[in-house]
């Protein structure tokens, strides 16, 4: 379970962006090391859990800043099967 991605952005009241300003939700594909560490170590882990067989899903909850209530993602499609 890993509870935020963005603990020093939101940290500081960017929810939606990291310290240097990156909107982290849109470096999944191909996160740098150096800029998106939070994103390239926890797809690390998940495409090594996933290629052991020991990876079932994920689960990302997300609320808005501005609004009321939550929405969610889940694993509909097989893509990670074509990064491993």
């Amino acid at each position: 379970m890993i509870p935020i991605l963005n603990p020093d952005g939101v940290a500081r009241g960017h929810y939606r962006v990291d310290t240097n300003g990156i909107n982290l939700n849109r470096c999944y594909i191909n996160p740098s090391p150096k800029n998106h560490s939070s994103i390239y170590a926890i797809k690390k882990v998940i495409i090594h859990f996933h290629s052991k067989g020991k990876y079932f899903g994920f689960l990302d909850l997300h609320a808005h800043s501005a609004r009321k209530g939550v929405f969610i993602y889940g694993n509909a499609t097989n893509e990670l099967d074509k990064q491993v």
